[in-house]
């Protein structure tokens, strides 16, 4: 099953919903946003409207552990394994080996999820 997120026209909390669902997709317009849209998913729990921007995804997912520690990414720290830090960058390291910039400006948003600075070689 595909699985999609949104946030709900009605609550404004951001929702799971099935691919099955949905009615009909289709462009909700606001005056301060790009000229193309923002997808809205009619489905027979209601509207919702897709995230697209990474304000979005930092707001609605916080409570599942994700954060903007940086101006180009948000990062579900719950998958960090560690943070390598140098003189100018930091970097979070993941279990696959991935990794992504962390500003050095922002660690402190993480600070109490006690995740290693220093990361195995």
């Amino acid at each position: 099953m595909i699985m999609f997120s949104g946030v709900n026209q009605e609550t404004k909390e951001i929702e799971e919903f099935s691919i099955e669902e949905v009615y009909y997709v289709d462009l909700f317009k606001p005056k301060t946003t790009a000229k193309n849209g923002i997808l809205q998913y009619h489905t027979r729990r209601g509207t919702f409207l897709g995230l697209v921007t990474l304000e979005d995804i930092a707001w609605y997912w916080r409570d599942f552990g994700f954060y903007a520690l940086d101006s180009v990414n948000v990062i579900n720290a719950n998958n960090i394994v560690c943070i390598k830090e140098d003189t100018f960058s930091a970097t979070a390291i993941f279990d696959d080996g991935s990794t992504t910039s962390v500003s050095k400006k922002r660690l402190h948003l993480i600070e109490h999820l006690n995740i290693p600075r220093k990361c195995p070689s």
